[in-house]
């Protein structure tokens, strides 16, 4: 903000009054610079910040768990004589499998096989069919279901015993 030079009057009377009107500019200006930037602050805050979507009382939760925690340390321990560690732990890690579609359905099989260039093992042997991988997947027509299996033919070398190929999965 710069101004070209104006020359200053000589007698003292104006030189304060211009002093006087350049400090109320100043501080004008400052208190304009100090809003922006609590606006700024509060663009953050709320961009930013904590979310604002907390229940009133939220923080009692914590004080709930922390008595119930305190009530459990004072009660006596069991004296069953067993220790957590001495019951063994049985790890359920097993799957249910989905059921199978329902056999009145009608089924189009679509059989996938390797090209005849894929059908040789690196040592230059021939590969030989060993088995099949089948999955189903349920297509629903409007007003039609049907329901389409793919077979997947797996080969494998006799030779050297230590190459099987599948054929790819079908593009759905």
């Amino acid at each position: 903000m710069k101004r070209p030079a104006d020359p200053l009057p000589n007698d003292v009377a104006s030189l304060k009054a211009l002093l006087l009107a350049e400090r109320s500019t100043t501080e004008r200006l400052q208190k304009q610079v100090q809003t922006l930037f609590e606006a700024i602050r509060l663009a953050r805050q709320q961009r930013f910040g904590a979310s604002s979507e907390k229940a009133p009382g939220q923080g009692e939760l914590f004080d709930e768990v922390e008595e119930t925690l305190e009530r459990c340390d004072q009660t006596p321990p069991d004296t069953d004589g067993s220790t957590p560690s001495d019951t063994p732990v049985q790890a359920t890690t097993t799957r249910k499998a989905r059921r199978p579609l329902p056999a009145h359905l009608p089924r189009i099989h679509k059989l996938i096989e390797l090209p005849e260039a894929e059908r040789v093992c690196a040592c230059g042997c021939q590969l030989s069919e060993i088995g099949e991988d089948s999955s189903e997947q349920l297509e629903i027509i409007p007003a039609k279901l049907q329901v389409i299996r793919y077979v997947r033919k797996k080969y494998a070398c006799q030779a050297c015993e230590d190459t099987v190929k599948v054929a790819p999965r079908a593009n759905v």
